[in-house]
């Protein structure tokens, strides 16, 4: 009963579970990692290009605004666009940041390679915070051998407290990028 349940919870199937055995990936797992990354990049790229957008459209308006109040292109006029044009820059380097973050991250994650961790499992809740500006919260961590991933608190229901489980997962090569494709229970503590 609590295999099909673990099945629908992290979304695979017996294909799957027995290709990740033999240390491969099935097909459609392939394609799932391939949209991730697709959607990665779209979505990075497309702040990016807000960024960039953003950025040319202050160029031009205060452009269009220097022109218009008829001043003429000496140092002292243009000491004028400097804070336009600092604001400009910032949004320009913002936007290269977010192309480089994204291609970095999408890069991580078209070379995932399939891993597996076998052990008693420990889920356990911690609390995070981004910053010291924002709140504690609450999140849930699935423990298995070195390795720990964020998961669900309902998956406690699912997962028994020291129980064996093997679990396969991919990998980005800089250790990041965890992703559980298929997992199996040994035994019983």
């Amino acid at each position: 009963m609590h295999e099909q349940e673990l099945e629908k919870h992290f979304v695979f199937d017996q294909a799957d579970l027995e290709a990740n055995r033999q240390g491969q990936l099935t097909d459609k797992q392939i394609k799932y990692l391939a949209e991730d990354v697709k959607d990665t990049r779209i979505v990075g790229l497309g702040c990016s290009a807000v960024f960039f957008i953003i950025a040319l459209i202050v160029v031009i308006l205060s452009l269009i605004a220097f022109i218009r109040s008829g001043q003429s292109f000496d140092g002292a006029a243009l000491q004028s666009l400097v804070p336009t044009l600092t604001l400009a820059g910032i949004l320009g380097i913002a936007g290269l940041m977010t192309a480089f973050w994204t291609l970095t991250r999408s890069g991580a994650k078209s070379n995932a390679s399939l891993k597996k961790e076998e052990g008693p499992i420990n889920i356990v809740a911690v609390e995070r915070r981004v910053d010291l500006k924002h709140p504690v919260y609450i999140a849930h961590e699935l423990h298995i051998g070195n390795v720990s991933f964020d998961v669900k608190a309902d998956l406690a229901n699912l997962m028994q407290q020291g129980d064996r489980y093997v679990i396969y997962f991919t990998q980005g090569p800089d250790g990041s990028e965890k992703l559980i494709q298929s997992v199996e229970r040994l035994s019983a503590a």
